[in-house]
């Protein structure tokens, strides 16, 4: 695999000394290694699969997968409208995703219209998650509920195989911008991402696991980024989410056009792989 710093290809000499200081020229990575066991999506949304899976990251599907949150009721940043809820999704890996999917806990928070299909927006009551594409419309919900069941118990059960026989892995999570060019996704705190840090490093001794979170930043220019260590293994890389780069989309199949490579986030998956680890046990499933 040809690694590159971002911003190689630039030519202008004033961004380029910008960029070799951002970078210190060194190779853009999402965590510590350049290849990991197993990477998966914890949100914010659904892009981050889609974007896991252009760069063939994305082994399998995972029941966090397609999913992301409700906001705290006493939010008051009217510009965010979405969370993660990734203490929740962190804390039912933990339990094994124990009480993950209940039918007594959801309700229908909408109907809508994606890629030409019917979904209907569904959200956990009790862990405030939304599941946007599981649940097709041209049924209830509540008959549709049982099959739903078993693809997440599916999923989960997959995953959790996954972590198990994993030594090295990458969590990803990155901002989705609104239509008006604002942010839509509530950030992750600092003492979130700690907090689930440390509960991972807990139930899961002795694995390398890594976190990293793709941030917007509207200030920074097309080459420019800021990688910060939040605790051991935990990282945010802060770039310009709305310059987008065309040769990204014809080089690797992002099959949904509304989810367009940015340049950092495309530029540092590119600098990772994966093992063969998990597919030599047989875990390279949809």
């Amino acid at each position: 695999m040809r690694q590159k710093t971002i911003g190689q290809q630039q030519t202008n000499k004033q961004t380029n000394k910008q960029t070799n200081k951002q970078t210190n020229n060194a190779i853009l990575r999402p965590g510590r290694f350049d290849k990991y066991d197993l990477v998966f999506a914890i949100g914010a949304a659904c892009p981050v699969s889609t974007i896991l899976q252009a760069h063939n990251l994305r082994l399998m599907s995972s029941p966090i997968d397609w999913t992301d949150g409700e906001l705290p009721v006493n939010w008051e940043e009217t510009n965010i409208w979405r969370d993660t809820r990734f203490l929740e999704k962190i804390n039912a890996i933990a339990t094994k995703f124990h009480d993950f999917f209940n039918y007594e806990d959801f309700i229908v928070r909408r109907t809508y219209v994606a890629d030409h299909y019917l979904h209907q927006d569904m959200l956990n009551t009790r862990t405030r998650i939304r599941f946007s594409h599981l649940f097709p419309n041209n049924t209830s919900w509540e008959l549709f509920f049982p099959t739903a069941k078993q693809i997440i118990n599916r999923r989960s059960e997959r995953l959790l195989r996954a972590i198990d026989q994993s030594d090295r892995i990458l969590i990803c999570w990155a901002h989705r911008l609104g239509d008006q060019r604002n942010l839509m996704d509530a950030p992750v705190s600092d003492a979130d991402v700690i907090q689930g840090a440390e509960i991972m490093k807990k139930i899961y001794p002795g694995k390398e696991i890594d976190f990293v979170f793709f941030e917007h930043d509207g200030t920074k220019d097309k080459f420019e980024y800021e990688k910060i260590c939040v605790c051991d293994g935990a990282y945010r890389i802060r770039s310009n989410h709305f310059i987008l780069e065309t040769g990204y989309m014809a080089k690797y199949n992002y099959w949904d056009k509304r989810h367009r490579p940015i340049l950092c986030i495309a530029e540092a998956l590119d600098n990772i792989s994966l093992t063969d680890k998990l597919k030599t046990l047989g875990m390279d499933e949809s």
